[in-house]
């Protein structure tokens, strides 16, 4: 705008000094205008270089405050997106946190648990321990003075004071049971009553249930012939296989014997050969069988009238003593059934000695039953070789000789020395094989 100016003011300067009236030489019109139209035009030439440089430099600012300003705002939106991103981040991870936490404390308020047993175990043992010294200086000072062999006497007693206690609260129920199941004979609308049933409270079933001893007896028998049937009778049963069934016919003197022996030792233990388990490795030294143990127990119950072969059943048995011996049975159990029920043990072979005919033909005949399986038909809780092994032992460790036998001295000690028995020697006496 400057030189703009000056240039305008240029000619008119002229023209204030050199008026018409003094200049000295007279121009054409056409010159002079020519010269002023060139200053002018030079003029407005410069005055546009200045203008566009003026204003090319106006619009480069321009451009520049734009993109200035553009590369401000992506910078602030730059800003604002990474604040958003930083806040977002940091708000999941504080909620994550947050959830793991409480996550973490319900876990462990619900499965946590606090273990009482190990928490107070030391005061429970004390508590114990106190108790268990308490009853020992109770027993201590009430059984005083008393020596050992009085102390083993006095629970000898009371083991078969326990067992003949047992055996009668058996024989009553089995009575009371049997009493209800049979028709009164007083009733005359009652059918007449089977030759077999017995009157007595033994609760073994009767002889005459099995073998109908007044045919027997109405022609001559001999204890061969007896015991023949007696033995083919057995066989027939199960389907004519014999299972589940044990049968022998034995002279009166060894079965007197036997019950003898078997009054002063009543119970003891019998091992059964079992095969190890192939898939453990064997100790060298060791045998390759297992042995399961079983605890036999006598009992004895009230001895049979003798039978005839005119045998009434609706006669009155005399009131003499019978002539015959005791009848006996010999409950079989796998010893670890019997340490888990004791007296509910379930009796896996039951062996009955009838001395029905031991007075008329001296022979008593034996019976074994082996206990079904329940649910299973044909089933049952022993093998037949397993129930023979069983029956064998009551003849190897209770018909004695003189008495010095190796199975004569185990089943002493095992009474009278019990701390003196040894498995290890009665596995010795008693591994045979059928």
């Amino acid at each position: 705008m400057i030189s703009r100016i000056s240039c305008v003011s240029r000619p008119i300067a002229a023209r204030a000094v050199f008026s018409p009236s003094q200049r000295c030489f007279h121009g054409s019109p056409v010159s002079q205008d020519t010269v002023g139209e060139k200053v002018r035009e030079l003029g407005h030439k410069v005055n546009m270089k200045v203008g566009q440089g003026l204003a090319s430099a106006i619009d480069k600012g321009e451009q520049v405050t734009n993109a200035t300003k553009e590369r401000l705002d992506t910078a602030e939106s730059g800003a604002e997106e990474g604040k958003e991103f930083v806040e977002e981040k940091a708000g999941d991870q504080w909620l994550n946190g947050t959830t793991k936490a409480l996550n973490l404390a319900a876990y462990r308020r619900y499965s946590i648990k606090v273990d009482y047993e190990s928490k107070y175990a030391g005061r429970i043992q004390q508590l114990a321990s106190e108790l268990i010294q308490w009853q020992l200086r109770d027993m201590i000072s009430y059984r005083k003075g008393v020596s050992v062999g009085k102390l083993k006497e006095e629970a000898k007693l009371h083991q078969q004071e326990e067992a003949r206690r047992r055996r009668e609260e058996r024989e009553a129920a089995l009575a009371a049971q049997k009493q209800q199941q049979e028709p009164s004979v007083d009733d005359p609308a009652s059918p007449n009553m089977n030759a077999g049933t017995r009157k007595d409270s033994s609760p073994v079933k009767p002889l005459t249930s099995i073998l109908n001893t007044s045919r027997v007896l109405s022609t001559p028998h001999t204890p061969e012939q007896i015991g023949q049937l007696w033995n083919a009778y057995h066989m027939s049963r199960s389907g004519g296989t014999g299972r589940g069934f044990l049968c022998a016919s034995i002279p009166l003197d060894l079965y007197k014997k036997m019950s003898t022996v078997a009054e002063k030792y009543p119970t003891f233990i019998v091992p059964i050969r079992r095969p190890k388990d192939s898939t453990i490795t064997p100790v060298e030294g060791e045998s390759d069988s297992a042995y399961e143990f079983y605890l036999l127990q006598w009992d004895f119950h009230e001895a049979p009238r003798a039978p005839s072969a005119d045998d009434d059943p609706f006669v009155k048995p005399s009131s003499s003593e019978s002539p015959n011996p005791r009848i006996s049975t010999i409950l079989f159990t796998p010893l670890e059934e019997y340490k888990l029920r004791a007296t509910f043990a379930t009796p896996y072979l039951v062996l009955t000695n009838y001395t029905d005919l031991a007075s008329t033909h001296g022979l008593v005949l034996l019976r074994g039953e082996v206990t079904p399986r329940s649910g299973a038909s044909g089933n049952y809780m022993l093998s037949q070789e397993d129930a023979q092994q069983l029956s064998m032992a009551i003849q190897k460790f209770y018909l004695w000789g003189n008495g010095e036998g190796e199975e004569e001295r185990l089943l002493r000690t095992f009474h009278e020395r019990p701390g003196e028995f040894k498995w290890e020697d009665l596995i010795r006496a008693a591994d045979w094989r059928i």
